[in-house]
């Protein structure tokens, strides 16, 4: 998730960070995925995705929401393990609105979209607020 520097208001030193990565589980059921946290420690986000309409094939529209919170648990490159930033994403003011989001799924693959509704970024004390729109999610298949 990523949200746009000057949009959420983190164009500044020290940043708080407007982006956070972690692995997440999909548990599929009969009307579409919830992917939360593959690790515990990463927070209490629940992401839910359901189809949506205007499919255009191989695209597969999706809607849904987010809630709670979510920890950096940092990008692993080549050999390096992952660096956590610190960054932690909170969706809504507290955790506990439901964010709409958007998006499409291509080739059941790799699936990417916006949130539209507020999101708050944090680190160190550092908060930045981030308007509907302005962070996008992106979710890649992983085996």
């Amino acid at each position: 998730m990523a949200g746009d520097t000057t949009a959420c208001g983190d164009n500044r030193s020290p940043r708080s960070g407007t982006a956070v990565a972690l692995d997440l589980t999909m548990q599929p059921d009969a009307a579409g995925w919830t992917a939360t946290p593959a690790d515990a420690s990463a927070g209490t986000l629940s992401l839910r995705f359901e189809q949506g309409p205007g499919a255009q094939p191989p695209i597969v529209a999706l809607i849904g929401t987010a809630r709670g919170f979510a920890n950096d648990q940092g990008i692993a490159t080549g050999t390096q393990a992952p660096v956590p930033t610190g960054t932690r994403v909170t969706f809504g003011a507290t955790g506990t609105e439901a964010v709409p989001l958007s998006g499409g799924l291509a080739f059941q693959q790799f699936a990417q979209g916006t949130f539209t509704g507020t999101i708050v970024f944090s680190r160190n004390g550092l908060t930045s607020t981030c308007p509907a729109g302005t962070v996008a999610w992106t979710l890649t298949r992983l085996g």
